[in-house]
């Protein structure tokens, strides 16, 4: 399997900027990791990527199920 780190700075305004694409990143505040070829050797699509990822992180955050960060 293959996978493709993303990274994010938060400490740079510039979205080409402070996004950062390879095998593994360096110096960034948010990483997500997506692997290749899961499922039965299905690679999702970019979209499935964004919308999943969007979606489950949003409720994970607002549902405030993260014992170990401050949810106000």
């Amino acid at each position: 399997m293959a996978d493709t780190f993303f990274g994010l700075n938060m400490a740079d305004p510039e979205v080409e900027g402070s996004v950062q694409v390879g095998s593994s990143t360096n110096s960034t505040d948010i990483e997500v990791r997506v692997t290749h070829n899961t499922q039965g050797g299905v690679t999702p699509t970019r979209q499935e990527v964004a919308r999943k990822l969007c979606e489950v992180l949003a409720m994970y955050i607002e549902g405030g199920l993260n014992t170990t960060w401050p949810v106000t």
